[in-house]
């Protein structure tokens, strides 16, 4: 089954296509922004959406504050549920919030999540992860502070992998790699090193092997330009020349690494008229 998400400005669409049927069902209608998303299946086939609304809150000593949701929302009853909130937090505009998120699901059929405390692309902040294991919602976790986006994947060990950019010193932006799959957060691994790895296009998967794949976004050949590379005996194989396309404005670009690794992208056709 392949699954794709559709954003408009007045509602919140999940379109599931199983052969050659498609199913298109509203979520959720709004007036309201709807900031970021992810869908992931439950191992009984059940989809579950995970996304991002904030609102405005109050105007405190000329500052705007604004209200963060993460919600959730599943057809297991065959309609989509009433979104529940598993997650709020009140934060100073410009200076958090939460984007990029990421989800997927584990063998248990316990969700793990993974965003950006800040307010939007082209910013720094809180690498936040969260689960249901216990059946309840945890207090998100920082892990580092990190840059513009990430992914998050759970591999065949249900540990996470988490592939984000990250801007040094000297603004010298980066692609890393951290992973709990020693038990804690490890040291993050720098992927890649050369200048303008960054963008709104990142994924991560795994193959059968738990290596991860990555595909990301790097500034070249004076267009953004989607990347790839994998991590196999503790290495990274990263070739700069390995372009997949030459995309003038990505969208958002999906990595697929059940060998041989295959690639989807989806682009703008008409940057400015989203």
């Amino acid at each position: 089954m392949r699954i794709f998400i559709f954003l408009s400005i007045c509602f919140f669409t999940a379109i599931l296509s199983s052969h050659a049927q498609i199913l298109r069902e509203t979520i959720i209608e709004t007036e309201e922004e709807i900031i970021s998303m992810d869908i992931v299946l439950d191992h009984s086939g059940i989809s579950h959406v995970f996304y991002v609304w904030h609102e405005f809150d109050r105007e405190e000593d000329g500052q705007w504050f604004y209200d963060w949701y993460i919600m959730h929302s599943q057809n297991g009853s065959g309609e989509f549920s009433e979104p529940e909130c598993i997650y709020m937090s009140n934060e100073r505009a410009v200076y958090g919030g939460i984007w990029s998120l990421s989800a997927d699901i584990d063998s248990e059929d316990k969700f793990h999540l993974s965003f950006i405390d800040t307010w939007g692309l082209a910013a720094n902040g809180g690498l936040m992860y969260l689960n249901n294991l216990s059946d309840e919602w945890i207090e998100p976790e920082l892990i580092s502070t990190i840059w513009d986006c990430a992914a998050l994947v759970v591999d065949h060990n249900d540990h996470i992998q988490i592939a984000h950019y990250y801007v040094m010193s000297g603004e010298t932006n980066t692609l890393k790699y951290v992973t709990n799959s020693g038990g804690t957060w490890s040291g993050e691994d720098v992927v890649d090193l050369s200048k303008l790895c960054e963008g709104a296009i990142i994924d991560i998967d795994i193959d059968r092997d738990n290596n991860p794949h990555i595909s990301y976004t790097k500034y070249r050949f004076q267009k953004y330009n989607t990347m790839y590379t994998y991590k196999t005996n503790g290495s990274w194989y990263t070739d700069n020349n390995n372009r997949i396309l030459g995309d003038e404005h990505p969208l958002r670009s999906t990595c697929h690494s059940d060998r041989p690794t295959r690639f989807a992208t989806y682009q703008l056709l008409h940057p400015g008229r989203f």
